[in-house]
């Protein structure tokens, strides 16, 4: 269940590996989702996850905004209808949030905790795709808390098909 405060968002998220048949086009990726206020996910576009650290510098992760999807995604697992692959969940869990700005806006996505018990394949998430970063426009900072992941990130709020690079300040799996 979805929950704002002043400045401040409470609900859940999923991380979900979406894979594509080698007999379609279409890129592999990680789906990243945030329950909104309107009732259905914020979602993001991750072509690689980072490799696990704690507090420390910080990474920029490439991301796309994507449309919102319906709610059921929190729980399912298994093909999307018209041959776009197929999703499985890597974690699901609670978020917290806290608009940076001057007024709350509605959230742009990040990550979370586990269902499976395990981390995703780390060997998907190369190290050249990210670099250190700072935080200067008004954003989300995020805290994910789950059964295996806790990841701390910074979300900038933009419009759906913007590219844009999600600051990770922590990202720590526990086995």
């Amino acid at each position: 269940m979805f929950d704002c405060g002043k400045n401040a968002v409470r609900g859940r998220f999923v991380l979900l590996r979406h894979t594509y048949p080698v007999s379609q086009s279409g890129t592999d990726h990680w789906d990243l989702m945030l329950e909104s206020p309107g009732g259905d996910l914020l979602t993001w576009r991750l072509l690689a996850l980072p490799e696990p650290f704690d507090q420390g510098a910080s990474l920029r992760l490439p991301a796309e905004r994507l449309p919102n999807h319906r709610l059921q995604y929190l729980e399912y697992e298994g093909p999307i209808s018209g041959g776009r692959g197929a999703v499985r969940r890597a974690e699901a869990g609670r978020f917290a949030a806290q608009w940076t700005g001057d007024r709350c806006q509605p959230p742009s996505p990040i990550v979370g905790s586990s269902g499976s018990g395990q981390a995703p394949d780390a060997s998907a998430a190369p190290q050249s795709a990210m670099s250190l970063a700072a935080v200067s426009q008004p954003h989300w900072e995020v805290r994910l808390t789950g059964a295996t992941l806790s990841a701390r990130l910074a979300i900038p709020s933009v419009p759906v098909g913007v590219p844009v690079e999600l600051v990770v300040h922590q990202w720590h799996w526990r086995c």
